[in-house]
């Protein structure tokens, strides 16, 4: 009986010692930095119909992304990777009420201010990035193998800010008149994006080999966001401006890294 134990026991031994050497030759861990240029666009919302707001992506921000990256090979030519990374990205926009008289104005004894004009410039995200890809891989032609990504990935917000210029009619408790008030800036405020964002990534790159596992790694991903970032306490924080249009944002990243 104890024999029979020790023998099942040494069996299931070499079996998980054979499986895990078998993950260990397919599993690479390196290290990468993504300088990327992100920027926030707008899908309009029944915005436009009505004429009441013109919604606006503007220039382009350069942000930066670090961390750790996986990969496991099914075969030598289809892998899966995972990356986890510290991003930085963003970009800006800006949302005006082309008949701001329309407004409702406040009141005389009424401290609330109304916005009819919100410019965020920039939106610096700061997210915890996990995109998970199907890499396809060539041979190696001299020493290198080229790639192919697709796949999504989660962003999940670490603390966000923003520089905020607004526009508002605001009650002169004094005066006992609604003054309007342009270009008051509020720089580096808390943004406040969903928690959690979705984005579609495609690319593609290569690996130099320099023998044994370890191999520099270069890429270029194009990062699709899939769903808004601005939350609905952000849209209520400034009189619900635009509320009903979605800003998304997107980003292309230069991959550049090593496998060890």
């Amino acid at each position: 009986m104890v024999f029979k134990i020790m023998k099942k026991a040494t069996l299931l031994l070499i079996l998980t010692t054979f499986g895990i050497s078998a993950f260990a030759q397919n599993f690479k861990l390196g290290l990468n930095a993504s300088p990327n240029i992100g920027w926030l666009s707008s899908t309009d919302n029944d915005i436009d119909d009505d004429f009441d707001y013109t919604l606006n992506g503007s220039p382009a921000k350069i942000g930066i992304g670090y961390g750790l990256m996986f990969e496991y090979g099914f075969t030598d030519n289809y892998l899966v990777n995972v990356n986890v990374n510290h991003l930085m990205t963003g970009g800006k926009f800006e949302a005006t009420h082309l008949k701001p008289s329309e407004l409702t104005q406040p009141n005389a004894g009424n401290d609330a201010s109304v916005y009819f004009a919100t410019k965020y410039s920039p939106v610096r995200l700061n997210y915890l990035y996990i995109p998970a890809t199907l890499r396809l891989k060539t041979n190696e032609i001299g020493y290198m193998k080229y790639f192919g990504n697709i796949g999504f990935a989660g962003a999940f917000n670490l603390g966000s800010k923003t520089d905020i210029t607004l526009s508002y009619f605001e009650y002169d408790s004094e005066l006992d008149a609604v003054n309007t008030k342009t270009d008051i800036e509020k720089p580096n405020l808390k943004f406040q994006p969903k928690f959690m964002g979705t984005y579609f990534v495609v690319g593609g790159g290569g690996q130099y080999s320099m023998g044994e596992n370890i191999a520099l790694h270069f890429g270029l991903d194009v990062n699709v966001g899939l769903g808004g970032v601005v939350s609905r306490r952000e849209y209520e924080t400034y009189s619900n401006l635009a509320e009903n249009a979605t800003i998304k944002n997107s980003f292309v990243a230069l991959n550049i890294g090593i496998f060890l």
